[in-house]
């Protein structure tokens, strides 16, 4: 059922130009987009010149509304979906809330206690807003990892009966880089009448999501990670049957139902389709967008400023080719990690996150420090050093990542 086998990586020759956009990079291997990438000039180009105009007084906020825009209308084109499927939050937290939401309607509208699966070993952020539901008349089952630390696809598709309301878990998760079948869990939960999440934080930006071909019913992805984006940024996407079960997490202007329509101003550049009636901001009654942009949060402009500059930079490559790339990169390294000696997470398909185990927290920090000072840029997460290959990664890294290991562990 799942791929183990590793697939060829198709020419990609953008990839050395794509290198050169991280000034960073002339110093460190940065092996840490897990826990924050290092800024992309575009990036940071864009998010100065919009601090710049604010600075002369001649910026257009609704050219920033815009750029929020034009970054749904790429994450939607990836993710295989309408942009009208996919709201703007700002945090994976707020998302995941946004969908707590629809499960304790459930258990408001008299179903008996709706029962929600979760991995025990999520991050925060996916862990707390389904937790929270206890509180709201709602059963969590937090299933505990196995002896490597994982809670793999089997046992999620095992506990997930047909009293379970909800399936929450990330593709790729974040202290280990284990990565799930989001398909077969997806499946399972069609087959038993269950709703899916899936948090694509660690993953999309370098890893495919077809919702369509996997059938998922929610997705989820906070940008400053593999999206290389400021943070307060994140893309919700829900199936068209799911949009109406939702509501805002904090009613704004932006869920007004009149908010789109025929434009009365044609001043807002670069967006196809609808543009707002940014006259409509006043006064009753309280009615929601009929699509997805129904849970829109009202924006932090710079974030989406940043984040419309990422997802066109990511934009400009092949998606096959960087998955392959990266998941190539996590592959050589988990190879050379393991002829050191050393015991790597182990995985059920191929991930670009790779996390070496250590005795202690107190080791897995010492080597990471190690690392740092011979300017390899890792994070620790328990007794664990994980090791992060995005698109901007090379060989290069990896022969450095792995000379610094062993020197800090030798």
């Amino acid at each position: 059922m799942l791929q183990t086998v590793r697939p060829a990586a198709p020419p990609c020759p953008d990839l050395a130009a794509f290198r050169s956009q991280f000034p960073a990079l002339a110093r460190f291997a940065w092996l840490n987009t897990q826990a924050v990438p290092p800024g992309a000039t575009p990036v940071l180009a864009a998010v100065q010149a919009a601090m710049d105009a604010w600075r002369d007084g001649t910026f257009d906020w609704t050219v920033w509304e815009a750029d929020a825009e034009r970054a749904r209308d790429i994450c939607a084109r990836w993710l295989g979906a309408a942009p009208t499927s996919v709201a703007l939050v700002a945090t994976l937290a707020d998302a995941a809330a946004t969908v707590a939401h629809v499960v304790a309607g459930l258990a408001r509208t008299g179903h008996p206690r709706p029962r929600v699966v979760v991995p025990g070993v999520e991050f925060r952020s996916n862990l707390f807003p389904w937790l929270a539901l206890t509180e709201r008349g709602c059963d969590v089952t937090a299933i505990e990892p196995d002896a490597d630390g994982l809670v793999r696809t089997d046992a999620l598709i095992a506990a997930t009966t047909a009293d379970v309301a909800l399936v929450a878990v990330s593709d790729v998760q974040s202290a280990t880089g284990h990565r799930i079948d989001a398909s077969a869990i997806a499946a399972h939960c069609r087959a038993v009448g269950a709703r899916s999440f899936f948090n694509l934080t660690q993953s999309l930006g370098v890893l495919p999501f077809d919702v369509a071909a996997i059938g998922a019913d929610f997705v989820a992805a906070h940008s400053y990670k593999w999206l290389l984006s400021p943070r307060g940024a994140t893309f919700l996407y829900a199936h068209p049957d799911r949009w109406r079960e939702l509501r805002p997490l904090a009613p704004n202007w932006k869920n007004a139902g009149d908010l789109f329509g025929a434009p009365d101003l044609s001043s807002v550049p670069r967006v196809a389709g609808e543009i707002p009636r940014y006259v409509e901001l006043y006064n009753g009654p309280y009615t929601l967008i009929e699509d997805m942009r129904r849970a829109d949060a009202s924006l932090a402009w710079f974030s989406w400023v940043g984040a419309r500059a990422a997802v066109e930079l990511l934009d400009t490559l092949s998606s096959d080719a960087v998955a392959a790339h990266c998941t190539g990169l996590a592959a050589d390294f988990r190879e050379g990690a393991l002829a050191q000696g050393h015991r790597v997470a182990a995985q059920e398909l191929p991930s670009q996150l790779a996390a070496v185990e250590f005795a202690t927290p107190a080791d897995a920090g010492a080597a990471s420090t190690a690392l740092l000072a011979a300017d390899v840029v890792t994070s620790a997460r328990g007794a664990r050093v994980r090791f992060g290959f995005h698109a901007f990664n090379d060989a290069s890294d990896v022969e450095r990542a792995l000379a610094a290991l062993k020197h800090a562990t030798g």
